[in-house]
Formats: C-alpha cells, structure tokens, sequence
C-alpha cells in the first residue's frame, strides 16, 4: 500500500477528479438524450475510462473508511445501471475497465513481489480481488466490444419502434448480426479470444516494465499497446467458425469495395462511422453519384421517407446502378415492414453480364447480403448461408480481405488498449514509490 501522505494527496486529487467527471458524464448524456444523437462523442468515453480509473483508485485508497468505499461503490453502481438504461454500453464498459485496472495491476505487482523479491503478499485477499476485478474488466470489454451492436436495442429508428410479428427482428445491422457465430450467454468465440488477447497483452506489458525506468516503461508501453490492439483484432477477426468466416469474407469484400468508394467521394478521407456518415449527408451537397450512400444512411437512421424518396432519385443509366437502386428500395420496404420483395433486385442482378466480372459479382455479394437480411429477420435457420455460397463464386479476389478487415478493426481496439495497457503499466509503477 501506498505511504499515508502520498495516499491522502493521491485520494484527495481522485475525489476532485471523480466528481468533475461524474458531473461531465451526466451532463453529457443529457445532452445526447435531448439531442437524440445515436454514439457519445469520443470526450465521454475518454471521461468514462479516466474516470472508472479513478474510481479504482478511491476504492483502492479508501480500505480505512468504509463509509467512503461504500459511497464510491454505490455511485458506480449508479453509473453502470444509469449508462446501460440510457443505451451507453461503450462509455459504460470503459468505465468498468477503468475500475479493474487499479485492482489487477496491484495484485499483479504484489505477487510478482513476492515471486521475485519474497515479498509476502496477503493471498487471502489479494486473489479474490483479483478474481473480482478480472471479471469486471472482462464484462467491460465485452461491452465495449459489442457497443454497436447493444446499442442498436436503445436507437429510435423504425427498426426498433415498429410492432414486429413474432420471430421478427428488422434491424438495419441484421445481415452483419447474422454472419456472427452463435453466442455461448452473451459472448461469441471472437469475443472471448480478443477479451483473452487484451488481458494478456496488459499483463505480460506489466512483467516486462515492471521495475524499469520511466522512459524504457513508456516505450514498453506503447510496444505493448500495438501488440495487445493487433492481437486483439487478429482474434475478433479469426476466432470464428468456418461458416462464419467465409460468410464474413464475401461480406467485407463488397465493403473495402465501397468504403474506398466513399472515400473517392470524400476527397480521399475514408468514414467508417455513423456519425461521420451523418455529418457527410449533413455537410455536403448532394449529387448523383452519392445518392445511393445518402439513400443507405437515411435508412439506418429511421428516416425511412425521406430515404425511399433518395432512393428513387438514384441514377439508373448503368446496370449496376439499377442493382443498386433495386436493392435499396427492397432494403427500405424491408425495413419499414413490407416483405423486401427481390424480384426486382435479381432481374437487375441477371441482367448483368458477363458472369464472371467483378461487377456482376459484387452485385450478386448485394443480393446476397439483402437475402441474409430477410432470412433473419424471419429468424430463419442458417442466415448467413446466401453470403457463404457467393464467397464460393469470389475465388481468389476474397483470400486477402480479412487481413484488411482486422486492420480497420485494429483502430476501435487502440483506444482501449491505450487504457487498459498504459494505465496498468501507470498504476504499477505508482505501487512501487517509496
């Protein structure tokens, strides 16, 4: 444990910072409430993480005043129901990382103490911490991990407002939470293995600096922080069965295809979020070329009128275009509750030839996709089995993709690995101050 007066100076500062922060975090939730916006800007969720670090910190410091570690525990308890209600599970699990930290790189530094110095360290209550902290760092992650995905039950779009008959889910996102493996509880393979691959990479950062200089920690730490977000987007990208995969391949082939697409449009910038997706339809004028983008968009945002209206207007003078405006005609009937009739969708498809182009093939990846859509929210067996069969027709043009497809899953990794690595290595070596 700490020294008294470094302790005392240290609580004293978390208690500040810790209030600011709450009061930040609400004010900023009210504001996306009363804004209706779908994703906390990116100021929350550095807030939600310094400020479940800082928590673990006071519960840490606050083992001689029960009254004080009973309030912080309450209030955290507040912060995780009111976030999760509130349809925040990405700030939420942030915040949940932030708290373990405290816990498990100071029950690391005590055993690796004793393993490597003899110094005793009190099991008893040392590893159920541990084991406590562990799974509240493992529920965090996993959170923030499927942010999107659990939040889409929160959003206020027709996919979620609509009655649905029995069996039914529309969602915008239903081909993507297809090709998903089977969840084992709440958690798929992919989401366990990249969990794993987070946790030792912090861990195995934290033996390798601790005891180090201040520098030499740092550079540890950012090698670290690389190697646990690569890690992690490795297993979240191939830690899934076979079916799932190959159903994902065909999938992220299509997209790569047109995110690069987007940002041709964009002078160059690629999106990859919905709020910048937003802010494009919102920011730039509309032409012909984008119609087919803007159409997409106003859909997953609910304002279905508006994007049949965008999808009407799309330009049909190639046969690709008209594989476009079909399919996202069928798209929005879908989403609206009509049937998504493809009939439409797979003349434009036949009459695109020859067989064998890049072209017809990615508008067959688009039918696919739409009757992955219907088959799921028809919550029929086997949905994804249309991308599978299509993946078979893409040959070698598919066999690379996933690499690209971990990459840009790498960058939503990096800012958690930030925390969970620098904040662990942060807090050890802070345990060994005279």
């Amino acid at each position: 444990m700490l020294p008294t007066t470094i302790a005392a100076w240290v609580l004293s500062v978390a208690t500040l910072v810790a209030i600011g922060a709450i009061l930040i975090a609400l004010i900023q939730i009210l504001a996306l409430r009363l804004e209706d916006r779908t994703r906390p800007p990116r100021l929350a969720q550095v807030i939600a993480g310094a400020g479940g670090f800082v928590f673990g910190l006071g519960l840490l410091l606050s083992e001689t005043v029960p009254q004080a570690r009973i309030t912080l525990v309450v209030v955290a308890v507040i912060l995780v129901l009111g976030g999760l209600f509130a349809g925040r599970p990405g700030p939420v699990g942030l915040f949940l990382v932030g708290v373990s930290i405290a816990w498990l790189v100071l029950g690391t530094a005590l055993l690796l103490d004793q393993a490597w110095f003899g110094i005793q360290a009190d099991l008893e209550r040392v590893v159920p911490s541990m084991t406590v902290a562990a799974i509240a760092l493992f529920i965090g992650v996993v959170l923030f991990e499927n942010r999107r995905r659990l939040r889409s039950r929160f959003e206020h779009d027709v996919a979620e407002t609509r009655p649905l008959a029995a069996g039914e889910e529309r969602r915008w996102n239903a081909a993507s939470l297809a090709i998903a493996d089977r969840q084992w509880w709440a958690f798929s393979p992919s989401d366990i293995a990249s969990t794993v691959a987070l946790v030792v990479g912090a861990v195995l950062t934290v033996v390798v600096a601790h005891g180090q200089p201040i520098i030499v920690a740092v550079a540890i730490s950012a090698v670290g922080i690389i190697g646990s977000s690569t890690a992690a987007a490795l297993a979240v990208t191939y830690a899934r069965t076979n079916r799932s995969r190959r159903a994902l391949e065909a999938f992220a082939w299509l997209g790569e295809w047109e995110l690069a697409r987007i940002a041709a449009m964009n002078g160059g910038r690629v999106m990859t979020t919905r709020p910048a997706f937003r802010r494009y339809v919102r920011m730039v004028p509309e032409r012909p070329d984008d119609r087919w983008f803007r159409a997409e968009v106003l859909a997953v945002t609910g304002k279905l009128d508006e994007a049949r209206e965008m999808a009407q207007q799309m330009p049909q003078d190639s046969p690709y275009e008209r594989v476009e405006r079909a399919a996202c005609l069928a798209y929005i009937d879908w989403l609206a509750g009509g049937s998504g009739d493809p009939t439409a969708l797979k003349a434009a498809v036949d009459a695109l030839l020859p067989a064998d182009v890049d072209e017809r093939l990615r508008a067959e990846v688009v039918a696919a996709i739409h009757e992955v859509r219907v088959r799921a929210g028809a919550a029929e067996p086997d949905p994804a089995a249309p991308l599978r069969a299509v993946r078979g027709r893409l040959g070698s043009r598919a066999d690379g993709v996933m690499l690209v497809y971990a990459r840009r899953v790498m960058r939503s990794f990096t800012p958690l690995a930030t925390l969970l690595v620098g904040g662990a290595v942060a807090l050890d070596h802070l345990s060994l101050l005279p």
